[in-house]
């Protein structure tokens, strides 16, 4: 017994450090990977083959690990950047749903401009994923497979639509286009199978 509480001081420590370090974890080389090629999608979205580019990261990738980019930073995923100071839930879908119920500031719009940007931009480029995403293409349910290319299609625009309200910096306008987004988000993965 006398060992134990000698030991349990040291234990103690040990598990403070070492557990959070432990929760926190970078991507495993797979999600890397498929994060490093939607990130470059997401810097080249005008590109003319920027479809082509979403078909190819589709392909080479696991479903899995595209999804990763949605995942806690701390879990793996891209995250919001300097954001994550005012959002300490630091993922693309915890921001939605925090702006969801809850209008972002002006001072935030403008303070974290950059990262809103490109946290616009990531989940753009994952709507260029969607309609390659079809999980029942080449199967004979054709009713599903044209719903899931009507919901890729409405991601898109709703997207689209998200990237714009940041830009014009009015906080009901990204509160309203981050509701229609996530609400977009529900339809697409009710349609999983």
């Amino acid at each position: 017994m006398r060992a134990l509480l000698t030991r349990l001081p040291a234990l103690v420590v040990a598990l403070l450090v070492v557990g959070p370090l432990a929760a926190q974890r970078g991507p495993d080389p797979r999600e890397a990977a498929a994060q490093a090629d939607i990130l470059a999608l997401a810097d080249n979205l005008d590109d003319p083959d920027a479809a082509i580019v979403a078909q190819n990261i589709v392909l080479a990738h696991a479903s899995e690990d595209i999804s990763s980019v949605f995942a806690f930073k701390e879990r793996g995923g891209v995250g919001i950047g300097a954001l994550a100071r005012a959002h300490p839930r630091n993922s693309i879908d915890r921001l939605l749903g925090d702006y969801v119920r809850k209008a972002p500031s002006r001072q935030e719009l403008e303070t974290y401009q950059a990262d809103l940007d490109r946290t616009a931009r990531v989940i753009l480029a994952m709507s260029e994923l969607a309609p390659h995403r079809n999980p029942y293409a080449g199967t004979p349910n054709r009713k599903q497979s044209q719903e899931w290319l009507r919901v890729s299609a409405e991601f898109k625009l709703r997207a689209t639509e998200f990237r714009a309200a940041v830009a014009c910096k009015d906080p009901e306008q990204v509160r309203k286009a981050a509701g229609t987004l996530h609400n977009m988000c529900c339809d697409c993965h009710s349609l999983i199978p």
